[in-house]
């Protein structure tokens, strides 16, 4: 009995991550807005929470003044991300593009210190560190699109991978039966 339900549990699994990833495919920009809004409400949640947490423990409030300023800035979150939806999704790439840019600047002072070291792949090393640089300024000056390639790119890992989990049960099953 306990394997079918672990059966169930795969297939449902593997369904849910097709039908996800059918979606972020079809529709980006929309489950975008989606995942905005829940975002939104998780903080908005959380942060009402953490403010109540402040003020029921005062007496304590040198050990809780944290969770104030926590709550203020999740509530803070929250109805930035009801305001302004794309707000948090528009600033997102532009952060990792400047991170994944740093990354990648280092990446090919490195290749080139591996070229003066004497090293013969180092053309292999700045290849990719160029190509990261590149990933930066694609999410630097072209945040909307990087981000809805993003959200297409998931898509097709979470259906890839739901398809992989029916593949898998259905040679489990198969072969173990």
């Amino acid at each position: 009995m306990k394997t079918i339900h672990i059966e169930v549990n795969d297939f449902l699994a593997a369904i849910i991550g097709i039908a996800a990833g059918v979606l972020l495919v079809i529709f980006p920009q929309e489950s975008l807005n989606v995942i905005t809004y829940g975002i939104g409400i998780i903080s908005l949640v959380y942060g009402v929470l953490r403010i109540i947490s402040y003020f029921r423990n005062k007496s304590l409030s040198p050990f809780f003044a944290g969770e104030l300023f926590l709550g203020i800035v999740l509530v803070a979150i929250g109805l930035f991300s009801f305001l302004n939806p794309g707000g948090i999704f528009a600033v997102l790439p532009i952060v990792l593009g400047i991170l994944v840019l740093v990354e990648g600047i280092s990446k090919l002072q490195r290749g080139l210190m591996l070229k003066n070291y004497g090293y013969q792949r180092w053309v292999a090393a700045t290849v990719v560190a160029g190509c990261i640089i590149a990933l930066g300024i694609l999410l630097i000056f072209n945040p909307f699109n990087a981000l809805v390639i993003t959200m297409r790119v998931l898509g097709i890992v979470l259906a890839a991978d739901g398809i992989a989990g029916l593949w898998v049960n259905f040679i489990i099953k198969r072969y173990y039966q």
